[in-house]
């Protein structure tokens, strides 16, 4: 049985695409083992084959005490390993990613879920960015969820034919055998609504949470919005605050963290799905098919409002299941949610154009099968 090592200087556990593709390689018969590090925890996707070598946190910085231990441990225990081919996930584990794979002299597959830039980071993560875009032209093919970031990089390196674009699109073996009514469980805690508006994920000021707020304000007073996610205990007073001072705490309600199994039960029976997000960093300006709720969305057929612009528009001329609002403008969004609720045919219209999306294009397996083929003619099985 021929193996796979992926490398993933992050917790893998709160990355579906890289869970994804761990049970798409088993599925195809190959030995895949993930090395990455730990957190909080994760969505529990993977049940064995992952290696946690050591921890970190959302608030601490990669600095050098951490990258070398990951740099050390990764590289030597992919030696005992001896991988038919190595994966990194993202450019902090590049360097030792790539040194494993020249070393045992296999194939090496950067996957760039989020692409990095520098002036967006600190310290020997601008190492690392130009270490990555140095010694790309070694990399046998280069993955990434969003055309417009392989564009960026394409332009930087002067890269063009081993790059492939894999969207973050859910796997249909994600897809739970049961729904669960969100209205009815909200019922039971003394919560009617007609319509849910919803919106899981990270919870912080560039995830339009405030003005998804105050556009309850435009909205009837059958809506509810639904926040599922993790923030800082800072940012969570503020948003309750602005609840409180709003009078919309029987129409906003913070479910906390959910696993993402639990999410995806519920999502077919919300009316809408809040996937609109600020601007402020390259990966946020080009997030569109590198979108997990997005994407999950869409794969459990409920419409989304996304960013009004020409890359969402283009988008959604495949998806057909898209309202487009202003970001910044809770006026925007609560009108782009009222294309929805108000009109029950548009509504269903959408909804069906989801769900054929995901069947046909806009499911993990379908986007990710390039990328086997490659592997099977590296390696075989």
């Amino acid at each position: 049985m021929k193996k796979v090592l992926i490398i993933h200087l992050a917790n893998s556990e709160k990355y579906p695409p890289v869970a994804q593709m761990y049970h798409l390689l088993k599925n195809r018969g190959y030995d895949a083992k993930i090395f990455c590090v730990k957190d909080i925890e994760g969505f529990r996707m993977i049940q064995e084959d992952i290696v946690y070598l050591g921890k970190t946190s959302r608030t601490r910085i990669l600095n050098w005490i951490s990258f070398s231990t990951f740099f050390i441990l990764s590289f030597f225990r992919g030696l005992v390993y001896r991988p038919h081919l190595v994966i990194v996930v993202d450019f902090k584990a590049v360097l030792g990613g790539l040194l494993l794979a020249k070393t045992l002299s296999v194939p090496f597959i950067y996957y760039c879920l989020d692409i990095g830039v520098k002036n967006e980071v600190v310290g020997i993560q601008k190492l690392l960015i130009s270490i990555e875009r140095k010694f790309s032209k070694y990399f046998n093919l280069i993955i990434f969820p969003e055309e417009n970031r392989a564009k960026v990089f394409k332009n930087e390196t002067g890269i063009r034919k081993k790059i492939m674009v894999v969207y973050n699109a859910v796997s249909k073996n994600t897809i739970p055998s049961r729904e669960i009514s969100l209205k009815s469980i909200l019922a039971e805690r003394g919560y009617t609504f007609k319509w849910i508006i919803f919106r899981h994920g990270g919870i912080g000021e560039d995830q339009c949470i405030e003005e998804s707020i105050l556009a309850m304000e435009h909205l009837p007073r059958e809506a509810g919005l639904v926040l599922v996610g993790y923030s800082n205990n800072e940012y969570l007073k503020r948003l309750k605050q602005l609840i409180l001072e709003r009078g919309l705490e029987n129409r906003v309600l913070m479910l906390g963290i959910l696993q993402r199994k639990d999410i995806l039960e519920l999502l077919p029976s919300v009316d809408v799905g809040l996937a609109i997000v600020k601007p402020t960093s390259i990966n946020k300006k080009f997030y569109g098919t590198g979108a997990v709720k997005l994407a999950e969305y869409i794969a459990s057929g409920i419409p989304s409002v996304v960013n009004d612009n020409k890359i969402m528009g283009e988008l959604n001329k495949k998806v057909g299941a898209f309202v487009f609002a202003n970001p910044y403008s809770p006026e925007s969004i609560a009108s782009a949610i009222k294309e929805v609720i108000n009109n029950p045919q548009k509504a269903k219209r959408l909804r069906q154009n989801a769900r054929k999306a995901f069947e046909t294009f806009y499911n993990f397996e379908y986007q990710f099968e390039p990328v086997l083929r490659e592997i099977e003619r590296w390696i075989g099985r």
